[in-house]
């Protein structure tokens, strides 16, 4: 099961691989990257906020951390 179900919605609108974010977080891997959007391992502040930039900029809205990894 994915734990970050509407993350990962946005992140496929934006035409994003897990290689993509994993480049705008500074993982080295698509798999660790991976590894933080099924919830296996957290994500921290500054990564929720590379995040939730990088997406507001691709898809035009403003779209909070809270609806991205908290609802």
């Amino acid at each position: 099961m994915k734990k970050y179900n509407k993350l990962i919605g946005y992140r496929k609108m934006c035409g994003m691989t897990q290689k993509d974010m994993a480049n705008v977080i500074g993982v080295s891997t698509a798999q660790g990257y991976g590894s933080k959007e099924v919830g296996k391992v957290p994500f921290t502040a500054d990564e929720m906020q590379a995040i939730q930039n990088v997406l507001n900029s691709r898809l035009g809205l403003q779209l909070t951390i809270d609806e991205l990894f908290f609802s």
